[in-house]
C-alpha cells in the first residue's frame, strides 16, 4: 500500500462523516427556518398570558363583589329578622305586664330602670332615639318629660316609632349598612355603622327583658320565654300553615 493511499475502510468512514456532517448541516437549516416563526408565536404568547392574567384579576374582583354583597345581604336580613324578634319579645312582655296588678307593674325594684313601667317606656325612648339617629337627627335624646303614663301609652308609643322603622327596614341596603350615623351621647359624639345600629336595639331589648324578668319573678309573676329559637320555631310553624 502506497503511504498516501488510504485503506478502503477509512475511506467508507470519511464519506460516513461527509455525510453526517451534511444531515447535520441540514438539520441546523431546518431549525433556522423554524426560528421565524417560533419569535412570530412569542407576541401571541404574550397576548394569551396578559389575556389569562387580566381573567384571573377579573375572577377575583367578582368574587369580592360577591362576597360583599352576600355580606350585606346577610346584615339586611339578619337585621329585619331580629327587629321582627324584639317587636314578638316587647308584646309577649306587654301582654304580661297587662295580666299583673298595677301596683306591681309601677313597683320599684332596685334593678335595671327601676320598676317594669319604667323599663318599657326606657325601651320605647330607645327606639325613638336611634330611628332619629338614622334619620338624621343626631342630637334625639332620652328624655322623660314626653315618657308615656300607662301601659296603653306604652303601647301607642312603640307603634308610632315603628313606623319609622318600618319605613327604614324597607328601604335598607347594603350601602346604608356601611354607612357611619353619629349620635350626640351626654355632650360627646360617638360614631357607629348602622348596621351595628340595627343590632343594638335587639341586643338592648334582650337585655333589659331580663332584668324584666326579674322583676317579675320577685313578685310571684314570669315573663313567657321570649328566646330567638323560640321565636324561629312559632315563625316556621307559621309559615308551614
Amino acid at each position: 500500500m502506497n503511504p498516501g493511499e488510504k485503506p478502503a475502510r477509512f475511506g467508507l468512514l470519511f464519506h460516513l462523516d461527509s455525510g453526517f456532517a451534511r444531515a447535520v448541516a441540514g438539520f441546523a437549516r431546518a431549525v433556522a427556518g423554524f426560528a421565524p416563526a417560533v419569535a412570530g408565536f412569542a407576541p401571541a404568547t404574550d397576548a394569551l398570558r396578559g389575556i389569562g392574567a387580566l381573567n384571573v384579576r377579573r375572577s377575583r374582583v367578582r368574587h369580592e363583589s360577591d362576597r360583599r354583597t352576600l355580606r350585606f345581604m346577610n346584615s339586611i336580613t339578619t337585621a329585619r329578622d331580629a327587629h321582627s324578634w324584639m317587636r314578638w319579645l316587647t308584646a309577649r312582655t306587654l301582654d304580661a305586664a297587662a295580666a299583673i296588678p298595677d301596683a306591681d307593674f309601677r313597683r320599684e325594684v332596685p334593678i335595671g330602670m327601676g320598676s317594669i313601667f319604667a323599663t318599657l317606656c326606657h325601651l320605647a325612648q330607645a327606639e325613638r332615639v336611634w330611628i332619629s339617629a338614622l334619620e338624621g337627627d343626631s342630637t334625639a335624646a332620652m328624655t322623660t318629660s314626653d315618657d308615656p303614663t300607662d301601659l296603653a301609652s306604652i303601647r301607642e308609643a312603640l307603634a308610632k316609632v315603628r313606623t319609622r322603622w318600618d319605613a327604614y327596614l324597607a328601604r335598607l341596603t347594603s350601602e346604608e349598612c356601611d354607612r357611619v350615623v353619629m349620635r350626640v351621647r351626654e355632650g360627646r359624639e360617638v360614631r357607629q355603622r348602622a348596621s351595628d345600629v340595627l343590632m343594638q336595639l335587639p341586643t338592648h331589648a334582650l337585655y333589659h327583658n331580663a332584668q324584666m324578668s326579674f322583676m317579675f319573678r320577685t313578685m310571684g309573676h314570669a315573663l313567657p320565654d321570649s328566646s330567638w329559637i323560640v321565636w324561629g320555631r312559632e315563625r316556621l310553624i307559621h309559615a308551614q300553615m
